[in-house]
């Protein structure tokens, strides 16, 4: 069983303390915190330091891996930098990164990344010796892949 979340440092803690067999899953997004805090505001009041730190304890306390899902933006966290950075914060953990390729939907400014931009970025963490695995995209052909059914409201 997988537990997402997008990063509430203390059920976090509580959830290692319980010492239940769950994957913990978080979506991170980002490598550093202003980037982070625009696309997931939850960051203002959890910034990474907080969140590595609780998915640490985790790790240390139930022996399990986590799971950093990792949502690909076109000019928002897709460069080879952020990818970089991404290498740096997760140092020293126990994890995966679940690389998820942004989905264009009605109503939103964000578009996907290029080919190019996807495998330079998986390319930074494999050669890191960071496990990545990708999601692949289903349904975009019409318009119901992950976030576009609501981003059409």
């Amino acid at each position: 069983m997988t537990i997402s979340t997008c990063g509430l440092v203390p059920e976090i803690e509580k959830l290692a303390q319980e010492k239940i067999p769950v994957t913990l899953a978080i979506s991170l997004n980002a490598s550093i915190d202003p980037v982070r805090s625009k696309l997931m505001p939850v960051n203002k009041r959890y910034p990474l330091e907080k969140l590595i730190e609780a998915a640490r304890k985790f790790s240390k306390i139930t022996r399990n891996r986590v799971t950093f899902e990792y949502v690909l933006i076109a000019g928002e966290n897709d460069s080879r930098q952020d990818a970089r950075g991404l290498v740096k914060i997760l140092k020293g953990l126990l994890f995966n990164v679940n690389l998820i390729i942004y989905n264009s939907a009605l109503n939103s400014n964000f578009k996907y990344p290029t080919n190019k931009q996807i495998k330079d970025f998986r390319w930074v963490l494999e050669d890191s010796g960071i496990e990545v695995t990708q999601r692949f995209k289903r349904g975009q052909d019409i318009a119901a892949a992950c976030g576009q059914l609501a981003g059409g409201r």
